[in-house]
């Protein structure tokens, strides 16, 4: 997080004058949206791979048996930004399934979002 504040001034007779500071602002900087990539393991397993975000703590993935668009449930939160894969097992054959990664880093004990990655879909 970025913390600012403004002070005007105007130069009259060889002397610069302040006025008062403004009030301090604060503004985050935006986590990038990572891509998926998805393998067929095999008829029961899925391996998730995305592309490491700078600046990122963790990672969290989301999957949904119902459409890209809905159904989407909590699978796994990466802890360690060092981590860009996952395997999910005990998915069905000739099933669909969709996934999406975003990124997040803690700020002041709290998860700061990255956007949710394109869902991307694989059939068993």
């Amino acid at each position: 997080m970025w913390y600012y504040r403004v002070c005007a001034y105007k130069t009259a007779g060889g002397q610069r004058r302040y006025g008062s500071y403004s009030s301090i602002a604060g503004a985050k900087a935006k986590l990038k949206t990572t891509s998926v990539i998805l393998k067929k393991a095999n008829s029961e397993k899925a391996t998730i791979k995305w592309k490491k975000v700078a600046g990122a703590g963790g990672y969290q993935i989301q999957m949904s048996d119902k459409s890209k668009t809905s159904g989407f449930k909590m699978i796994k939160d990466i802890k360690k930004k060092s981590i860009v894969s996952y395997k999910k097992n005990g998915l069905k054959k000739s099933k669909r399934y969709y996934f999406r990664v975003r990124a997040y880093r803690i700020v002041s004990g709290k998860k700061n979002y990255g956007l949710w990655s394109p869902p991307k879909g694989i059939k068993l």
